[in-house]
C-alpha cells in the first residue's frame, strides 16, 4: 500500500479524493435540483403543499383565521397559487392532463388551529371518514351494521365493524352525528387502575359515598386531566378532537326511552373528553326485549357488552344523589359513586379528519388523520 501511495503521490491522492467529493456533492446537488424541477408528486405529497401553503399564508394573515371553537374557515388553492404560496396543482401532477381542484379548511380547535386539504381530481378524491363510511357502509333494518335511529347513524349488534385506530388505541365507532364520529375506546388504557365516579360527601346519606352530578364529580376531573396532560393524546392528535355536548341528565333505572331525552335534559357544554350516556349503550343491542337499563336482554348483540371488565357509564340514577350506572361483568348495575370501575373515554372526532385506510373490521380498522 506503501508502495503505491509513494508511487503516485500524496498530493495526487489527495486530489484525487478531493474531486471524487465534488462529484458526490455535485450528484447530490443536481438530484435535488431534478427533484425539485421536474420529480411529478404524489396526491398524498401535493396535499401536504396544500397544507403548508395554507400555514404559511394564516401566518401572514392571522386576522382571517376563524374565531369561535369549531369555527372552519376554507382558503382555495386558486388563491394560494395567486399569492405565491404554491404552483397551480398541474405542475405538481404526474398526469398534467389531469384536472383538479382543492382548497385548505382551517379549524379552530381548543385555541389551536387544524389544516385539512380538500383535493378532488379526475382519479382521485381527498375522502374523510365520515364520507367514507356513508359511502361504503350500507344501512341495515336487521342484524349487525349501521341504523338509522334518532336521526344518527348508529352501530347496532355484536358483531359490527366499527373498529377504528386512534392515539395507539382500539375504539369503537359508537355513531355518527352532525358529520361528526362518535368513539369509544375498546381496551384498557395502560396503567391506569379502577376509579371512582365520585367520593364526596353525600348529605343524603350521610356518608362519602360519593354525589352523583357529573358536572362537579371526581371522573369529570379526572378526564380533563386525562386529556390536558397527554396521558391519552398527543397535541396533533387533540387537533382530529372535537368539542361536544356531554349528556349528562340523569335517567331511572326502569326509563324506556333511547331517543336521549332523559340524558339531553342537562348538557355539559364544550367538553373534549368524557364517558358513554345510557341511551348510547341501550340503542347498541338488537334484542327486542331490550328496554331498560335493568333488562338484561340488553347486553344481547350488544357490542358494548364484551369487556370482561367494569367501566363507567356517564350517566347517574335519577332516583337517588348518589348511585351511577356501570358496565359490570355483563350487566348494568346502579352502583355507588364510590365504587370503582375503569373508565372508556368516550371523543367525537371532528368533521374533517382524514381517512387514510381500513375496513372497520377488527384485522384491519379505520386508520384516520
Amino acid at each position: 500500500m506503501k508502495e503505491i501511495m509513494n508511487k503516485i503521490g500524496i498530493k495526487k491522492i489527495i486530489t484525487i479524493i478531493v474531486i471524487i467529493i465534488v462529484i458526490i456533492i455535485l450528484f447530490m446537488v443536481g438530484a435535488l435540483m431534478y427533484n425539485k424541477m421536474f420529480y411529478k408528486k404524489s396526491y398524498a405529497e401535493i396535499e401536504k403543499i396544500m397544507v403548508d401553503a395554507s400555514k404559511k399564508y394564516y401566518d401572514q394573515n392571522k386576522e382571517r383565521l376563524p374565531q369561535n371553537e369549531g369555527e372552519i374557515t376554507s382558503i382555495e388553492v386558486n388563491e394560494l397559487v395567486k399569492q405565491n404560496y404554491m404552483k397551480n396543482i398541474n405542475e405538481y401532477l404526474k398526469n398534467d392532463k389531469e384536472k383538479c381542484t382543492g382548497k385548505v379548511n382551517i379549524t379552530k380547535i381548543n385555541n389551536n388551529y387544524k389544516h385539512t386539504p380538500k383535493l378532488e381530481c379526475d382519479n382521485y378524491k381527498s375522502k374523510y371518514i365520515v364520507e367514507y363510511i356513508k359511502e361504503n357502509e350500507k344501512i341495515v333494518k336487521t342484524g349487525d351494521g349501521l341504523y338509522e335511529l334518532n336521526s344518527e347513524l348508529v352501530y347496532r349488534g355484536e358483531n359490527v365493524n366499527n373498529y377504528i385506530k386512534f392515539a395507539n388505541y382500539n375504539w369503537r365507532i359508537v355513531k355518527i352525528k352532525d358529520n361528526k364520529v362518535k368513539i369509544i375506546l375498546d381496551e384498557k388504557i395502560k396503567e391506569e387502575s379502577a376509579i371512582e365516579w365520585d367520593d364526596r360527601y353525600n348529605e343524603d346519606k350521610e356518608s362519602r359515598i360519593g354525589i352523583n352530578k357529573y358536572e362537579v364529580s371526581r371522573i369529570k376531573d379526572y378526564l380533563n386531566l386525562l386529556y390536558n396532560e397527554k396521558k391519552l393524546f398527543t397535541d396533533e392528535q387533540k387537533l382530529l378532537i372535537s368539542s361536544t355536548n356531554a349528556e349528562i341528565g340523569k335517567r331511572s333505572i326502569t326509563d324506556e326511552s333511547k331517543d336521549g331525552s332523559a340524558e339531553k335534559s342537562n348538557i355539559l357544554s364544550n367538553q373534549y373528553i368524557t364517558l358513554l350516556p345510557a341511551y348510547d349503550y341501550l340503542n347498541a343491542s338488537t334484542d327486542s326485549n331490550c328496554k331498560s337499563l335493568n333488562n338484561e336482554s340488553c347486553n344481547n348483540y350488544n357490542y358494548l357488552a364484551s369487556n370482561d371488565y367494569s367501566w363507567w357509564l356517564l350517566t347517574a340514577n335519577a332516583s337517588n344523589t348518589y348511585e351511577v350506572y356501570k358496565y359490570d361483568w355483563q350487566t348494568i348495575n346502579s352502583s355507588k359513586a364510590s365504587s370503582s370501575a375503569k373508565i372508556k373515554p368516550v371523543i367525537v372526532l371532528t368533521e374533517d379528519t382524514f381517512y387514510v385506510s381500513g375496513d372497520g373490521t377488527k384485522n384491519n380498522p379505520y386508520e384516520i388523520k
